[in-house]
């Protein structure tokens, strides 16, 4: 399982962002590969593989290549059409053509993290880029065969409008990826006093969450998604639906 925090002030590292490291990186990584192969059982199969959308950026198309060599070296890989190898993406920073090379490489599935697309937001000034981007990646990714497009969204950012995250939902469903996810946003409390009561401003917040929440349901069950719960909608006819349907 793959732990996905989301603090919505976050910044990469400077390692992160530093592509120098790359190389020295992934060197090391593979190294760290080798030595725990040995402790898993060669005949198993690898069905699912996930990267984080940090390591697109980070890693040039060669050394990515390098890693998942080294992967299906030491683990065997299934050929399965069960098969989900999935990649975080960030739509600002990954060319569509990457796309393609994805593909190459397995990758089956595209995991897309969105922020508000609010056009009259003060905080994202390139809502209208980001939101060609994700077309773009989105029509990329259907264009070479990827299994699933899911899209991770927000609520309950700060300053996040229900004008803001309608027009979200609207480019999302015109999309129409196979799978939506939206998570309640992990904010930094404040720290506790036990002099303050509850703010009348921490409990706007609370109401808030819950109106958009309703507003996804709204906007997405209308579009055609099925609601499983747990904040994600999926197309009828997406994986997790027909296992839902089949009762797995």
């Amino acid at each position: 399982p793959v732990s996905r925090s989301r603090d919505f002030h976050r910044r990469r590292p400077e390692t992160a962002r530093d592509r120098g490291r790359a190389e020295a990186f992934a060197d090391r990584l593979v190294r760290e590969i080798a030595m725990v192969a040995p402790l898993f059982d060669r005949d198993r199969d690898v069905v699912q593989l996930h990267l984080g959308e940090d390591a697109l950026p980070f890693l040039q198309p060669s050394l990515l290549a390098e890693l998942m060599e080294s992967l299906s070296r030491q683990f065997h890989f299934t050929s399965s059409s069960a098969r989900d190898f999935s990649i975080g993406i960030d739509p600002g920073s990954v060319e569509p053509a990457a796309i393609e090379a994805l593909a190459g490489l397995g990758f089956n599935r595209a995991c897309l993290e969105l922020q508000e697309l609010d056009p009259a937001a003060s905080t994202v000034t390139d809502q209208a880029q980001i939101a060609e981007a994700a077309r773009a990646t989105i029509h990329a990714c259907r264009q070479h065969r990827f299994r699933t497009v899911a899209v991770d969204l927000s609520c309950g950012v700060p300053g996040q409008t229900l004008a803001g995250f309608e027009h979200t939902l609207d480019i999302v469903v015109e999309c129409l990826p196979d799978q939506v996810a939206i998570a309640a946003a992990k904010l930094k409390p404040p720290v506790p006093s036990l002099r303050a009561p509850t703010t009348e401003a921490s409990a706007c917040i609370t109401t808030s969450r819950a109106e958009l929440l309703a507003l996804a349901v709204d906007k997405l069950t209308t579009a055609g998604y099925c609601h499983l719960g747990l904040y994600r909608f999926v197309r009828p006819g997406d994986v997790l639906n027909i296992a839902r349907q089949a009762g797995h």
